[in-house]
């Protein structure tokens, strides 16, 4: 990422602070990373004033690293804003000049959608795959191997999001699309694409789960914890978290197939692979941790081990409530899947009216600021039928 130079002392000093913060960067330093690219992007702002063709693309290349910066620094807010704003510079570079950077329109497209997912607006998300995936499938036509799989990756990210918002007819069409492509993908490459060949697989076996399609469902995602589990045994840091993703999704699986056991071993497997890796960066997986409490409680209230249910979702609901402080637009919404179980718990199993109600109209107040997803109305319905039934 080094860059030409006129030869004068402005440039010369852009180049310097960029490159120590791709550095600063690459050693996982994000606070000193930001500062350096801070200068280096004023420079070069006004730099390009005299010379926007010359530096224009330096404002913009800078613009992009110092929103991964701030991502890195947990800043998503800004990292939005600093994508957002290189955005519109490669926008202006490729009308005059498509070849070298309409694909960077593409790449930051995808950042932002990436974001904008993490943060539930799923629309503003779809909308930026969707022109994506455009100019990732105009590039592939004529340069296939560079780009098919960048297609690949649009066409899973959009079908997530499909799913996220109930279309799950073009979800499952868009997911068999990339499938597609992955199979393709692997006979020409094994070691670089069976990754996004399992992925995919997991993704599309969860949704053939949801609609009760149980037996290609349990096919793929059986064939995807076997690649993970191949991949892990040379990459453990790396996989042996996908192998508890697909080992959570196949205990979903079971759990709905009433094989309440073998779901039990999934669901613990799972939590274990997540503790061990969890040991060097706990922050990373806890959502994760979380998410498999809450599964295992349920199985446990469904198996009427009613304290052990309580104790698994108490665990869950600590961990929700201390992250939704510091990322609530990701948190609160899996909050609300632990609180209306507790407030079933509470009205079914250990009856606590007070507690019931108080957990149900906790997901009421988080469906408020949530109203484009799916997952938390259908909870806000669920605790409005246990509040009628109090008599709230």
């Amino acid at each position: 990422m080094s860059k030409k130079s006129s030869g004068t002392s402005l440039p010369d000093k852009a180049e310097a602070l960029h490159n120590l913060a791709i550095a600063h960067f690459q050693k996982n330093e994000f606070p000193q990373a930001l500062l350096r690219f801070k200068k280096a992007l004023k420079i070069y702002k006004k730099l390009a004033q005299k010379k926007p063709e010359l530096y224009l693309p330096e404002v913009a290349i800078c613009l992009s690293n110092l929103a991964a910066s701030h991502y890195g620094n947990k800043a998503f807010r800004q990292a939005l804003q600093k994508l957002e704003e290189a955005l519109v510079l490669y926008r202006k570079l490729a009308r005059k000049d498509p070849k070298n950077y309409l694909v960077q329109v593409a790449d930051i497209l995808i950042a932002l959608a990436y974001l904008q997912k993490a943060e539930n607006n799923f629309s503003q998300a779809s909308e930026k795959y969707e022109e994506a995936l455009k100019i990732y499938r105009a590039l592939a036509k004529k340069d296939p191997k560079t780009y098919l799989p960048k297609v690949a990756e649009a066409l899973n990210n959009l079908a997530n999001i499909q799913k996220e918002e109930n279309e799950c007819s073009q979800a499952l069409e868009t997911y068999e699309e990339t499938l597609k492509i992955c199979r393709v993908l692997v006979k020409e490459d094994p070691q670089a694409y069976l990754p996004n060949l399992a992925i995919t697989l997991q993704n599309l076996g969860t949704l053939q789960r949801d609609k009760n399609d149980f037996s290609q469902s349990i096919q793929n995602l059986e064939e995807a914890l076997t690649i993970y589990r191949k991949l892990a045994q040379k990459e453990p840091e790396t996989y042996l978290p996908q192998v508890a993703i697909v080992l959570n999704n196949l205990g979903n699986l079971q759990k709905e197939k009433k094989e309440l056991s073998q779901a039990f071993q999934s669901y613990k497997e799972a939590l274990s692979i997540y503790e061990k890796v969890a040991a060097k960066d706990p922050k990373a997986y806890l959502r994760d941790i979380a998410n498999l409490l809450n599964n295992l409680g349920l199985l446990h209230f469904v198996r009427n081990e009613i304290s052990q249910a309580l104790e698994k979702y108490e665990e869950a609901l600590k961990i929700y409530r201390e992250q939704a402080k510091e990322n609530p637009k990701i948190f609160l919404t899996d909050l609300s899947i632990v609180l209306i179980n507790l407030s079933i718990l509470h009205k079914q199993a250990i009856p606590d009216k007070e507690k019931s109600i108080a957990f149900a109209k906790e997901v009421l107040e988080i469906a408020k600021q949530f109203p484009q997803v799916p997952a938390v109305q259908k909870y806000a319905a669920t605790a409005m039928d246990i509040l009628r039934e109090y008599g709230e």
